[in-house]
Order: C-alpha cells, then sequence, then structure tokens
C-alpha cells in the first residue's frame, strides 16, 4: 500500500513538471522572444511607407452639364384665328425678318388698309393742291397748316392699320434655327401664343449647376476640360464665361456657362462631362491621402524615423485623387506611414517596408528596426 502511495506521488511529480514546462514554452512562443528570433516588441509594428514627393497638384471640380442656347424666341401672333399657311419645319434655317406663317380671317383687316390707304392718297393730293394755291396767294396759309394736319393724320391711321394687318403674321426675330412647331395649320391660335421655337446656334454653350460649397470659388476665364457622350474620346478644351449672380433658392446651386472651343458639331441637349481647373500647384509636397490622421487637434501623419513613428502636424493644402498637398510640417524624401497608421502612436516601435513606383516592397533602411 505505501509502495502504491509513492508511484502515484511520483507520477504526480512528473506531470507537474511536464506541465510547467508546457507553460513557460508556450509563453515563448506568444511573446515571440524563443531561439528563433527577436521578439515582436523588439521587431516592432509592420507599416508600409511611401516618401513625400514634390509633384505638380491640381485641385478640379467635376460636373455635368447640358448643351443650351442662350439666345432662343418662342414668338406668337398679336392676333386671333386660325393657322393659315405654316412655311417652316424642325431644322429649318431662317434669316431675321422671314415670314414663318400667317393666320387666317384677316379680311376685315385687309379692307380697312386698302381703304385707309385710298384716304391718305386723297388727303396727299388735297396737301399738293393746296400748296399750289397758297404760294399763288389763292388760299390763305392757314389752309396749308390744315391740310399738312389732314393729310398726317391720315398717314397715322394708315400705319396703325398696317401695323395690326402684321399682326396676322409671324417673323423670324433674329437668324437661327427652328427648334419645334407648336403648331399645325388649321388650329386655332389665341393672341400672344407662342407657335413656334426658334434659336441661335451661335449663341451654343453648356450649362452646368455648381453646388453650394463650391459655389464661391468660381469665376469667369477659369478652364475646364470638356468630354462629350457624342463624341467620344474627343475631349474638348473649353472656359467659363459667364457666372449667374445669385444661387437657385429650390437647388442651392450655381448656374455657370461654359464655352467650348474647337468645331465639334454641337445640338441642344447633348450631355457633357466637365472638369473645372480650380487651382493648381505645380511644385507641391504631395503625399497619399491614407498618410493623413485627422485627430482633434489637426491632421497629422507619421513618418519613420530611427525604427520609431514620430507624429508630425501637418498643414492639408489640395486634396484630389487620392493624393493630398502638404503645406508645413514635412520635407521631401521623409518616409510618411501609408499602412498601418490608424494604430500607431508617436514613438511606436515600427518595422518599416518601402512602397515603390511598382507597387513591390522593399525594407525601408531609415524605418527598419535597430
Amino acid at each position: 500500500m505505501k509502495k502504491t502511495a509513492r508511484w502515484a506521488a511520483v507520477c504526480i511529480g512528473v506531470a507537474v513538471l511536464l506541465a510547467g514546462g508546457y507553460f513557460l514554452v508556450a509563453k515563448q512562443d506568444i511573446n515571440g522572444s524563443g531561439a528563433g528570433g527577436p521578439s515582436r516588441q523588439e521587431r516592432g509594428e509592420p507599416v508600409e511607407t511611401v516618401a513625400a514627393a514634390k509633384t505638380a497638384i491640381s485641385d478640379t471640380l467635376v460636373l455635368n452639364g447640358t448643351v443650351e442656347p442662350f439666345r432662343i424666341a418662342r414668338p406668337g401672333s398679336a392676333a386671333e384665328g386660325p393657322v393659315e399657311h405654316l412655311a417652316v419645319r424642325e431644322g429649318d434655317r431662317v434669316k431675321k425678318g422671314e415670314r414663318l406663317l400667317s393666320i387666317g380671317r384677316r379680311k376685315g383687316i385687309d379692307s380697312e388698309v386698302h381703304s385707309l390707304g385710298a384716304e391718305m392718297k386723297k388727303e396727299s393730293d388735297n396737301l399738293e393742291r393746296t400748296r399750289q394755291l397758297v404760294e399763288k396767294d389763292v388760299l390763305p396759309g392757314e389752309a396749308l397748316d390744315q391740310a399738312v394736319s389732314a393729310y398726317e393724320k391720315a398717314a397715322a391711321e394708315l400705319a396703325r392699320a398696317e401695323e395690326r394687318r402684321m399682326d396676322y403674321f409671324v417673323e423670324a426675330p433674329f437668324d437661327g434655327v427652328i427648334r419645334e412647331i407648336l403648331v399645325h395649320e388649321g388650329d386655332f391660335v389665341t393672341p400672344r401664343e407662342p407657335v413656334v421655337w426658334i434659336y441661335d446656334p451661335e449663341s451654343l454653350v453648356i450649362r452646368a449647376a455648381v453646388s453650394e460649397r463650391h459655389a464661391a470659388g468660381v469665376h469667369a476665364g477659369m478652364p475646364v476640360e470638356i468630354h462629350f457622350d457624342a463624341h467620344p474620346n474627343k475631349p474638348v478644351r473649353g472656359e467659363i464665361v459667364r457666372v449667374f449672380p445669385f444661387l437657385d433658392p429650390g437647388t442651392r446651386t450655381r448656374t455657370i456657362e461654359i464655352l467650348p472651343r474647337g468645331d465639334l458639331v454641337l445640338l441642344p441637349g447633348m450631355f457633357a462631362r466637365l472638369e473645372v481647373l480650380l487651382k493648381t500647384a505645380p511644385d507641391a509636397l504631395v503625399v497619399p491621402v491614407e498618410a493623413i490622421v485627422p485627430t482633434e487637434e489637426g491632421d497629422v501623419v507619421f513618418v519613420v524615423s530611427d525604427g520609431k513613428a514620430r507624429k508630425r502636424q501637418v498643414d492639408v493644402g489640395i486634396e484630389t485623387n487620392h493624393k493630398a498637398e502638404i503645406l508645413s510640417g514635412l520635407s521631401a524624401g521623409e518616409p510618411v506611414v501609408i499602412r498601418g497608421v490608424r494604430s500607431l502612436s508617436d514613438g511606436d516601435s515600427v518595422s518599416a517596408v518601402k512602397k515603390n513606383d511598382d507597387d513591390s516592397r522593399e525594407p525601408d533602411s531609415r524605418g527598419a528596426g535597430q
């Protein structure tokens, strides 16, 4: 019995020793401080860096726009009646003063014009006779004054009648293209009702809406790169030629007009993609935007120096295409952390790998642990 008890005690002791050894080995593996190499703490937090570089950077505003004419007209008739003669169709080019259509039911005004024309002819003949008689002292000078007054009155009445007659015709107000016919022959139109839609092709511009955020930053003369769906792979240059002086109260946007350069065929309604150049820095210090960490104190980056991550306060300028301009707080060539940056604190040990232009990675000699 005593022999059995001693044997059990020996087994328990061996088990305790084995468990203790396993615990020590496991602890070494967790800390990475086994005989095979340095601990994770010694190696440092793995991060990826890129050197801050001098290059050009531009701030562009991307917008959608539509080709529209700024000179349009929708003339109508001042008289009422049926459309009698429609002389144009959509797409026709017309000259200023060219007759587009006429309105019927004008026999009354035609008769009035004829009658007043005859009356004016009579007063004209009377004026000439009276002038001759006054010159011969047959009639007093007052008679000539009365004849002149009668003639002028008849002429004025005829002119007013002829103007009323012209109300039955619609003419082109300027050289342009018929965009749309709004009536058909036989339709009865009322006074001032639009009957055609005409635009000046020389007035075509691109109109776009700028959000309130950028509304104060746009002005005439800014260069624009334009891409038309109707002309793929043919970008053209242009510039802002007009900025409306107010924001639309419904959309809170500001309308701008862009004039494209070149000889592309443009039509009202064409869609355009616009890149407005707001500002450019030809020799800026640039880093990837993922290097910048916003904090309560402002924007910071982490620079790797002697195996440590050093926090730097920076001022950020232009941000575009995943790149950011650094105005102060950093020098060209310094390695900034772009991957693993969110978990860093100032002074952390790091194991840095440099990102090359071809996306291959190599150890950063300035950021490697010592």
